[in-house]
């Protein structure tokens, strides 16, 4: 009777060791397979990470753009492969006829190039192409234009300004306004005293010729 009261109680134990065996293995994976898989999720963002720089497009950059006639630029890249030699072509047309301007030197530490100085020699106005390729074969394009000098321009025009003055003599003027289509010849030098304000201050006009100077782009036919 004692034997088989034991016995009894034995099996009960294995049941219930079995039933918290199978509750524990629905609750989630084993501890090996979750760091398996962290593990593989680790490595997956690491690949596509590096996918991704591989296949960054590198950047071609002219300044100044427009480039002024006769006058030199500059040509910078970045995307490149560090420490490896790189050739920076200027064409016409990219890869039609050999480059008008070249220079060879080496993508730095971090895989920019230049900047690389070119002088605006023999280029007409018009728009270039910018290759750059390193010995890695990893290229750039760009573009830039190369514009008209432009012409002094100089002008005179009546330019009506107010102001207010106050109390104790002291004019603050306001920024003046132009009026193209005043002809200068009736354009009068002279300040008028238009009234007062609410605070008691004398309101004042200013008319004057202002002459000065810009820069006009010509078109070229």
């Amino acid at each position: 009777m004692i034997f088989a009261v034991q016995q009894e109680k034995r099996c009960k134990s294995i049941r219930r060791e079995r039933k918290l065996c199978l509750v524990s293995g629905q609750a989630g994976l084993p501890r090996v397979a979750r760091l398996a898989a962290i593990a593989l999720v680790m490595m997956l963002l690491f690949v596509l990470a590096n996918v991704g720089e591989a296949y960054a497009q590198p950047t071609v950059t002219v300044i100044p753009n427009p480039v002024i006639l006769g006058a030199s630029f500059q040509v910078s890249g970045t995307g490149f492969t560090p420490r490896y030699g790189v050739t920076v072509d200027v064409w016409t047309t990219c890869f039609v006829g050999p480059p008008l301007l070249q220079s060879v030197t080496e993508v730095d530490d971090s895989g920019g190039v230049g900047p690389v100085t070119f002088p605006n020699s023999g280029l007409s106005v018009g728009t270039y192409c910018v290759w750059i390729i390193d010995d890695n074969n990893v290229q750039g394009f760009g573009s830039f234009t190369v514009a008209p000098t432009p012409t002094l321009v100089h002008y005179s025009i009546c330019v009506i300004q107010s102001g207010v003055q106050e109390s104790g003599g002291t004019i603050t003027w306001l920024p003046g306004f132009a009026y193209p289509d005043t002809p200068v010849s009736q354009c009068q030098n002279k300040t008028e005293v238009l009234g007062q304000d609410v605070l008691g201050r004398t309101i004042m006009l200013h008319q004057f010729i202002e002459n000065g100077t810009f820069y006009r782009m010509v078109t070229v036919t």
